[in-house]
């Protein structure tokens, strides 16, 4: 199964820098695309107003996955299959 990750963050979160050290662990060598979207940017403002006290936040597929913290074991569950 092919996997997508969206992950949702902005400057100077400390929640944000630990969810992604969960995501890059967890990814490590896999080939799944992450693609990084800063809301406080012109191009994340869309996601602001839903996710702007929320951050950060992780989509599998389009679909969201967590907020505020990526849980290890959980995001390994849910990319299971894709090694």
């Amino acid at each position: 199964m092919d996997f997508r990750l969206t992950f949702f963050t902005r400057p100077s979160c400390e929640l944000c820098e630990a969810a992604w050290f969960v995501v890059q662990k967890v990814v490590g060598r896999r080939s799944i695309p992450v693609d990084i979207v800063d809301i406080a940017s012109d191009e994340g403002k869309r996601w602001s107003a839903q996710y702007n006290e929320h951050i950060p936040v992780l989509h599998i597929n389009g679909k969201e996955f967590c907020r505020h913290r990526v849980v290890e074991k959980e995001l390994r569950r849910a990319l299971k299959g894709c090694e």
